[in-house]
């Protein structure tokens, strides 16, 4: 019975509701196997009974023995405090709130006799009861400070966060938003955007040619994957879902010739050898990481050089000394873990010839520099988004978590469980479950950390955008913890955990969506419609049977994607190419299992084409075999006509590229996350029939907001 009441306050859940609607136990041994990485013990290690209870005198009874919780929170129109006191504690005592950013501190007198009891637990032969105390009028939206000083049991200090019951909608918001029209937008990888005068590989100077052109065509935002940071040290491995800090943005995507420092080395970077190097990998579709480091790190290098020689009192160096203050001790360590990735990176070893490069690469104030460029261009290509006429403009994504000793682990002063990853259960698209190699966080350490870094993470990412799309959203209430071969549900506080994300929603004005496909708690999706957070769905998962979804059954508090990273492009999709690159990367596993397959998909194509001719884009018994320059335009309208809230299109499928982005389940056996789009922007730009996709696109979205008032 201790064994099971500690599993229960760890979080270790003991079963759950599969994608089938199964309920499944979870192993015994592998929540014991849980319970003890999360303690710190060695997995097979049997727990003594004094631990265990221990343990569940620290979680459950402890908390009652203080006046104050540590970290407590309200909706901001139902403002409260909860207090603990023993029972017949009848005196009066101090309540001190200090609004948060202000100095004054307001001073309230509170009775036990007039607050409301709302719960008791005993401890020994004493009963303890928890008071609430509502505040009329609260201090508003925020996190502030308490302090309670009671005459016979001392002083205690805690937080209080008053929150909004709803995320930001901005325009989105009933009766607010543009009635004559639903917002679109197009999705891409940053990377993958090609120009003629790029440094191989996508900028946020190629991010503000798609912001223009878009806006001429009335997209409402541009879906971005995430913009983490990478690993310096391990540039073959570009994964933006498995990143070395998500607070930081990937230097990478600093356009050089925006940089203030650019000018006064244009005739150096005029030079022959920088413009082969260019060209070179300019020329092909695929992704070089390390040979695009390698040359914009030189670059960035002798940009920081010119930035070094500017006077002291120059107002640049102003503004980064603003920045650097800003960010705090964050930037700091950062940029401390920077300079000791740096030294054992590809770049140091091919910076022997350039002794300069890694005199830059060993200072941190270099890597900070870095950060403020990076920040600043992405803060312009918003603002360029909105002057555009886009309701939303960016859209950044936040990964589910970071690599395994990278800079945002190892600062987050032992949040994160080092011994588990994060993944999903076995399900019918993989049978023994995945593995993502992520740690997962602790639910106790996040709470005694007050949630600082959670908070920290949303405005890190809230920055420079208009909308902050979560990955697996579901991991604000669950997470799939895997040790070893063990696996299960490990659940955090959730209502917490969404209250601080609406508030910090509300405050940067940034609309959030949830990614929430795969394995989701019965009732997670209505919480989120709760709190006015859209969810995320998939065209090729909308079905009904073994047809397509009809475009007025989409879910409408939802982001439909059309496609997303780790999906067949739609060409490969038609053609069946993408079936045939499993079978070569052995993920289907013989001829037959393909032929199954593609007979499978046949069926899949003939039922789209019974939804096209269904929804009026397609004669009906037109001929067979559909050519796919004319199946991509009335795919794209009867994605568009569906009533979800925001619709997007992947720009790789525009251009009609049939290579993907990445394939779920490989690593190095296929090139993830390195595929440039197949024509440089300008090219695209003037495609007639990426233009006509785009003109359909929009008529679907008047016809979907028409469809929504009727």
């Amino acid at each position: 019975m201790a064994l099971d009441k500690l599993l229960y306050l760890q979080g270790v859940g003991d079963r759950f509701i599969d994608c089938l609607g199964r309920d499944l136990p979870i192993d015994p041994g592998s929540r014991r196997a849980l319970l003890n990485t999360m303690l710190g013990l060695p997995v097979g290690e049997v727990l003594a009974d004094e631990l265990i209870n221990e343990r569940i005198f620290e979680l459950d009874a402890a908390p009652w023995r203080g006046l104050l919780p540590r970290f407590q929170w309200q909706h901001v129109d139902a403002a409260a405090i909860e207090c603990f006191l023993p029972a017949g504690m009848d005196q009066t005592f101090e309540c001190h709130i200090q609004a948060e950013g202000q100095q004054e501190w307001l001073s309230l007198e509170l009775s036990p006799k007039a607050m409301r009891v709302t719960g008791e637990y005993r401890i020994d032969d004493i009963q303890y009861l928890r008071f609430n105390a509502v505040l009329n009028p609260g201090p508003g939206l925020g996190y502030h400070r308490l302090r309670l000083c009671h005459p016979l049991l001392g002083e205690a200090e805690g937080i209080l966060m008053l929150a909004p019951r709803q995320a930001f909608l901005g325009r989105l918001e009933p009766g607010r938003r543009n009635q004559q029209r639903l917002p679109f937008g197009v999705s891409v990888g940053l990377w993958a955007l090609r120009s003629a005068n790029q440094w191989g590989i996508g900028d946020f100077g190629d991010l503000g040619q798609l912001l223009d052109f878009l806006c001429r065509e009335g997209a409402d935002f541009v879906l971005l994957n995430p913009l983490h940071a990478p690993d310096i040290a391990s540039p073959e491995d570009p994964s933006p879902y498995s990143p070395w800090d998500r607070r930081w943005l990937n230097p990478l995507y600093i356009q050089i010739e925006d940089c203030a420092e650019y000018p006064a080395l244009s005739q150096e970077f005029a030079g022959n050898d920088w413009q082969i190097q260019r060209k070179l990998l300019n020329q092909d579709a695929w992704l070089d990481y390390p040979r695009v480091q390698g040359l914009k790190y030189r670059a960035f290098a002798l940009l920081f050089q010119q930035f070094c020689s500017l006077r002291q009192d120059n107002l640049r160096r102003s503004r980064l000394a603003d920045f650097v203050a800003a960010q705090g001790q964050a930037l700091a360590d950062f940029a401390r873990a920077e300079v000791s990735r740096a030294r054992v990176s590809p770049l140091w070893e091919g910076a022997a010839d350039a002794p300069w490069l890694r005199d830059s690469l060993a200072r941190e104030d270099f890597h900070q520099y870095l950060q403020f460029i990076a920040a600043d261009q992405l803060q312009l290509c918003q603002l360029r988004a909105r002057q555009g006429g886009m309701s939303i403009g960016l859209v950044r994504d936040l990964a589910v978590g970071a690599r395994a000793g990278g800079s945002e682990l190892t600062s987050a002063n032992g949040l994160f469980c080092q011994q588990a990853s994060i993944g999903a259960p076995p399900d019918p698209f993989s049978a023994t479950g995945q593995d993502w190699g992520l740690p997962p966080p602790d639910p106790i350490a996040m709470a005694k950390q007050d949630f600082s870094h959670f908070i920290a993470l949303l405005r890190a990412n809230m920055s420079g955008c208009g909308a902050l799309r979560i990955d697996h959203i579901m991991g604000l209430q669950r997470l799939w913890w895997w040790v070893g071969r063990d696996g299960g549900y490990v659940y955090y506080p959730s209502d917490t955990l969404l209250a601080i994300l609406c508030l910090e929603s509300q405050r940067n004005c940034c609309l959030v969506l949830g990614e929430d496909l795969g394995t989701v708690a019965p009732d997670l999706r209505h919480r989120l419609w709760e709190s006015a957070i859209p969810g995320n769905d998939l065209f090729y998962f909308c079905r009904e049977g073994e047809d397509f979804c009809a475009p007025a059954h989409y879910r409408h508090q939802s982001l439909m994607m059309q496609a997303n990273h780790d999906v067949a492009p739609l060409s490969a999709w038609w053609s069946g190419s993408d079936l045939h690159l499993r079978r070569q990367l052995e993920l289907i596993g013989s001829d037959e299992e393909l032929g199954a397959a593609l007979a499978a998909r046949e069926q899949d194509k003939e039922a789209l084409l019974r939804r096209l001719e269904q929804e009026g884009l397609l004669e009906a018994g037109a001929e067979r075999p559909l050519a796919f320059d004319s199946l991509l335009p009335r795919t794209m309208a009867l994605v568009a006509k569906g009533r979800s809230l925001l619709v997007s299109v992947q720009l790789a499928d525009l251009a009609r590229d049939r290579h993907p982005v990445n394939i779920p389940g490989t690593s190095h056996q296929y090139a993830n996350w390195q595929r440039r789009l197949p024509a440089s922007l300008t090219t695209l730009f003037a495609d007639p029939l990426l233009l006509q996709c785009l003109h359909l696109i929009r008529q679907g979205r008047l016809q979907a907001a028409q469809d929504c008032s009727d």
